[in-house]
């Protein structure tokens, strides 16, 4: 009897437990989704005057916004748009062509890259910006972090030349005993 009221007692504590994480989670999605929806990357809707139809207010200027090109890189002015990614592209480029041995050359590059990557899904344009960052900044604080972004390109591009080059890169670079080594060695299957 002793084991069938333990039993019980365990079953409401779990449900009651189940439950509570159920309201929990319920709250936060729900504050999420409130909250998203006032992001200017939602579309806006406006209603028209007879209540029946909603139409998409254009949040989009047809002329894109000038930026000054200046000689420091100043992180807040760099103009950004979640919808549209070419106006940062195309101010790191014009950037890099004014000032093109800054000290934040690999950075804007990998940025760059990343913008290509992660908003247009350009792998292979993106994977020539981290390439060159790669080649031509090897010994850039940052470059261990690139090196897992061109991985990733070469893997949806189904490059397999560039992913034997990218791995022997990866030998080359860093010592036997380190973990770089040790995946790049086992991706080759050198082990």
């Amino acid at each position: 009897m002793l084991i069938l009221v333990t039993k019980k007692e365990n079953i409401i504590i779990g449900l009651i437990f189940l439950g509570s994480i159920i309201l929990i989670i319920s709250g936060v999605l729900g504050l999420t989704i409130e909250r998203n929806l006032e992001v200017e990357a939602y579309p806006k809707f406006e209603q028209s005057p007879n209540n029946n139809l909603l139409t998409l207010t254009n949040t989009e200027t047809d002329n894109p916004p000038e930026f000054e090109i200046t000689d420091e890189l100043i992180v807040e002015k760099i103009p950004y748009n979640p919808n549209n990614p070419d106006i940062t592209i195309d101010y790191y480029k014009a950037f890099l062509e004014k000032n093109p041995n800054h000290p934040e050359t690999p950075a804007i590059l990998t940025a760059t890259g990343n913008l290509y990557m992660s908003k247009k899904m350009d792998y292979r344009t993106a994977a020539s910006y981290f390439e060159r960052v790669i080649i031509e900044y090897p010994n850039w604080e940052g470059a261990k972090g690139v090196y897992t972004l061109l991985s990733m390109c070469y893997e949806e591009l189904n490059d397999y030349r560039g992913k034997t080059w990218l791995y022997q890169e990866i030998m080359n670079r860093f010592p036997p005993d380190s973990q770089e080594y040790q995946f790049a060695k086992q991706q080759l299957g050198l082990n």
